[in-house]
């Protein structure tokens, strides 16, 4: 395994950073978390905006009910090549609160979330901390 430095960064961590496009293939995160029972990772389509990242989700879910209570939390994104056995794992260790009033046209940046439902909390997690890896076959 080898840690990266700033160039060849994976595309969510150079988004983060404000060096890199949008990638041209889908990229799905996790949420994590820890609740009464212990730690969660949530799926959630996503945005990169400012070096923030958003994602929506029902009023009602555990995950809203949690970050209402204790905004700390950390967001994992991956992309695996399992035929050239590489990729990468970035980690973002933060804190969410409620996007309350969404810019003009923000809204067509944030993806539709994949699960049927309401999903119209607008949850942004500002990064205090970035790690990540890069994964390299022998």
């Amino acid at each position: 395994m080898v840690f990266w430095r700033y160039r060849g960064l994976p595309c969510v961590l150079a988004l983060l950073l404000g060096c890199a496009e949008k990638p041209t293939y889908p990229v799905k995160g996790r949420v994590v978390y820890a609740d009464d029972q212990g730690p969660l990772a949530v799926p959630v389509n996503f945005a990169v905006q400012d070096g923030t990242l958003l994602f929506r989700t029902s009023p009602a879910s555990s995950l809203a009910r949690h970050l209402r209570e204790t905004p700390t939390c950390a967001f994992e994104v991956d992309r695996i090549d399992t035929r050239l056995r590489s990729g990468w794992s970035v980690l973002a260790r933060g804190s969410a609160a409620l996007v309350r009033h969404p810019g003009m046209g923000f809204d067509a940046e944030v993806t539709t979330p994949w699960p049927g439902g309401t999903r119209f909390f607008l949850i942004r997690i500002t990064p205090s901390e970035l790690t990540g890896r890069r994964l390299l076959a022998p």
